[in-house]
């Protein structure tokens, strides 16, 4: 199975997600159109009320499909996309729209979520962690948090960091990181810094770390659905995902995401909301042309996810985070569905100690190559970078911003008695700009 862009988004090549219980509904007549057999059940979750189904040999499947809709060859939904899986959607779609009298089975792409900082957006080192020293780095008495669980789904974690030998941070074996050979890739310290932010603001809090993003910060939303699928029985207060999956093509909340936020009815989930706020396909060539500085991410985007981006250390949208202009404005703001801003630029957190290799990877995770600063000076990659053996570091992102905010929720929470999702709302209520927090669009 291999992955691929549509106009604004990646997915992969050869499987649509289909709600329960239409699945083999959707493959009996996806094969019976087509005269073969290309469409079959790989996995279903009664959990989600979702099935996976994998389409072989998709590039030959449009074609069968059109010779019951020749006319629709024409039609915008078939042509937006150059993609095969997006036509054969978009075909079954009309087939079921004509057959069963405007019904059409919930059906959808496995699309992909990751994580991306600024090397993203602009094809630059910018958005590389740095070392950072571990002065001044404990600000809170240990007990600020207690009581409030937090679930971080995320990379592996190093859970041997000094840092949390005394805090409350859950994993299991496939969950550790441990180095196997080479330095590992920078995007592997992800969580071990997600984690640290939260328990620096909380330290007391308890934190249950599930990896699900491999190495290079990626996952398909299938995987991260099963992950959570399973983990969903915990019911914690909150959930940080600092990832995200950028618009859809055709304009849908994807599907996988609706399953996922029925999953934790009593659970608040922060989301970041992207770092594509100052981004010039021109600056990295292969970029989906249609991706735009406001494009909503996913699961942020949805109202029942609090979306968080990042601000300068002056309160002012940083430049990579999501924006409009709107008419008749000077300055942008933040688009409707980012609701909370807090600093997300240089900010210190827990890291991988001694020799890391900075990969920076365009949204295939192709090594980008020919990259230079502002200045025109090369820059390697990979490029190895040493850290402290303390183990701490500078970065910029939503994902940091949406940690920061998830640490301070949590102390906010224990310190008013307060749990669950409601309780979590509460607090959210309660944190001003004092707090170093701006409210877009509560």
């Amino acid at each position: 199975m291999s992955r691929v862009f549509g106009a604004r988004e990646i997915y992969e090549s050869g499987q649509l997600v289909v709600a329960l219980p239409y699945e083999d509904f959707v493959c009996r007549e996806l094969n019976r159109l087509a005269t073969s057999r290309y469409a079959s059940v790989a996995d279903r979750s009664e959990l989600l009320g979702l099935a996976l189904v994998e389409i072989e040999d998709t590039d030959a499947v449009p074609d069968k499909l059109l010779v019951h809709y020749p006319d629709f060859k024409m039609d915008q939904a078939y042509t937006r996309s150059p993609n095969a899986i997006d036509r054969i959607l978009a075909l079954l779609r009309h087939h079921f729209d004509r057959t069963l009298e405007g019904y059409v089975p919930e059906m959808g792409k496995n699309r992909v979520a990751q994580v991306r900082g600024e090397p993203y957006v602009d094809g630059g080192g910018e958005g590389d962690p740095d070392p950072a020293e571990a002065a001044g780095w404990d600000i809170r008495p240990g007990g600020e948090g207690k009581g409030i669980s937090i679930g971080v789904f995320d990379t592996q974690i190093d859970d041997e960091h000094p840092y949390f030998a005394d805090k409350t941070v859950e994993t299991r074996p496939q969950d550790r990181l441990r180095r196997t050979g080479g330095p590992p890739k920078h995007t592997e310290g992800h969580s071990t810094m997600i984690t640290g932010i939260i328990l620096r603001e909380a330290p007391g809090a308890g934190v249950t770390v599930r990896q699900v993003l491999d190495s290079v910060a990626s996952v398909n939303a299938w995987t991260l659905a099963k992950a959570l699928a399973d983990f969903a029985w915990q019911a914690p207060d909150l959930l940080n995902l600092s990832l995200g999956e950028l618009h859809t093509d055709d304009g849908r909340t994807p599907l996988i995401f609706e399953a996922i936020v029925r999953l934790f009815p009593n659970t608040l989930i922060l989301a970041a909301g992207g770092n594509h706020g100052n981004i010039d396909p021109g600056k990295m060539p292969g970029l989906p042309q249609g991706l735009s500085r406001s494009a909503p991410t996913w699961p942020a985007a949805m109202p029942e996810v609090v979306s968080v981006g990042s601000l300068t250390a002056d309160m002012k949208l940083a430049p990579f985070t999501p924006k409009i202009v709107p008419a008749g404005a000077e300055e942008p703001v933040a688009p409707p569905w980012l609701r909370y801003g807090i600093c997300g630029v240089q900010v210190r957190g827990t890291y991988l100690r001694g020799e890391v290799s900075i990969e920076r990877r365009g949204p295939m995770g192709q090594l980008l190559v020919d990259l230079r600063t502002k200045n025109g000076k090369t820059i390697p990659n990979p490029e190895p970078r040493e850290f402290p053996k303390d183990g701490y570091a500078t970065w910029s992102g939503a994902s940091f911003a949406t940690a920061r905010l998830t640490g301070i929720v949590a102390r906010t929470m224990a310190a008013n008695r307060l749990k669950g999702r409601s309780g979590a709302l509460k607090a959210l209520d309660m944190l001003t700009p004092q707090d170093g927090i701006l409210k877009f669009n509560p």
